[in-house]
């Protein structure tokens, strides 16, 4: 080949490699709303963001809080907005029942016995008058959430043959529940990490670790609406982003989780090296499938409006997908607890 030939073949090909790189710069970002709340589970949002990981997949984030959170189910048939990470509430599932648009379509957190527990009832150090059995919280006022952590507050209750109708159940934001337990106002309190650590580290006691009372039960999902489930591609792509970001929060408090975290939450580096990090599960259908029983008491308790196999809510097109691009998940090396 003669040498004037050789150099326009590298021209031409520089130049094709110029308007590739080119397009791709100005090529538009899909934008995807995310409902999301300032709390440690929803954090694996902002290590997708930061570490490019939804970049990648040419996404751009849209953050979408919400006042009140049962909105989210609504928003999301409407297509108002694209992704909700929630807990499956007798709302949820009364949505899903009625809309063939709302699907559960990824996991968040769930209580592994392979790691540490990051929920927890406390009560307060009373001396003399500290509770000290479950029988003991006859006729009191426990703070809790409404969904899963009430069925969990169930399962402890029985231990002492009651039940939630033996109690008063009120809902207190988790900043103001150390003084409502400590003064008396309540008896019983429910704490999720961050708030657990430092709840026990103001002299609050562990009363009931939920890891002993509902082991691998799933507490938070991901969910579609209308709007990925009819673009399968967008929902295919924000997956595996997701997937990535959901496996990299299981390292816990690596380093780089840390930085990210700290910046976006305002925690203290230290503190969230204190911390339980909370698991996200990664097995697919299988992980939704300890609900069973707690949709079966949803509906008992005439919640719900039928019966349901949470299986069969599930979509795992896009987990499923995720998974096969990004290859089988290794769980990190940490030590006992973490």
């Amino acid at each position: 080949m003669k040498i004037g030939s050789v150099i326009l073949t590298i021209l031409l090909s520089m130049s094709l490699l110029f308007v590739s790189t080119t397009m791709a710069q100005d090529e538009e970002l899909d934008v995807v709303k995310v409902v999301y709340s300032s709390y440690h589970s929803f954090s694996f949002i902002d290590i997708g963001i930061q570490e490019g990981y939804f970049a990648d997949q040419n996404i751009e984030i849209e953050k979408v809080s919400l006042t009140n959170p049962s909105d989210g189910a609504l928003l999301l048939i409407q297509g108002d907005v694209d992704v909700l990470p929630t807990q499956i509430t007798s709302g949820i599932v009364n949505a899903m029942l009625r809309s063939d648009d709302l699907k559960i379509v990824g996991n968040m957190t769930y209580l592994n016995p392979e790691r540490c527990n990051h929920m927890s009832f406390l009560i307060a150090d009373m001396g003399e008058d500290t509770i000290q059995s479950v029988e003991e919280l006859a006729g009191t006022t426990i703070v809790v959430t409404n969904g899963v952590t009430e069925y969990i507050l169930e399962q402890v209750l029985n231990t002492g043959g009651l039940t939630l109708d033996d109690v008063t159940l009120t809902i207190i934001p988790p900043p103001a529940r150390i003084d409502a337990v400590k003064e008396g106002s309540v008896s019983m309190i429910h704490m999720p990490e961050p708030w657990l650590t430092r709840s026990l580290n103001s002299g609050l006691l562990d009363f009931a670790p939920n890891l002993d009372y509902a082991p691998n039960i799933q507490l938070a999902v991901l969910m579609y609406g209308s709007s990925l489930n009819s673009n399968p591609d967008l929902g295919k792509r924000f997956m595996v982003a997701a997937t990535q970001a959901l496996r990299q929060f299981n390292d816990a408090a690596s380093e780089r989780n840390v930085e990210i975290v700290s910046e976006a939450l305002g925690y203290e580096p230290e503190f969230l090296e204190e911390i339980c990090w909370q698991y996200m599960g990664q097995d697919g259908v299988e992980d939704v499938l300890p609900l069973q029983p707690y949709v079966d008491w949803l509906y008992e308790r005439d919640q719900i409006d039928e019966p349901i196999q949470i299986g069969d809510y599930y979509d795992t097109t896009y987990v499923d997908y995720a998974n096969e691009v990004l290859g089988p998940y290794e769980e990190p090396d940490l030590e006992a607890g973490d």
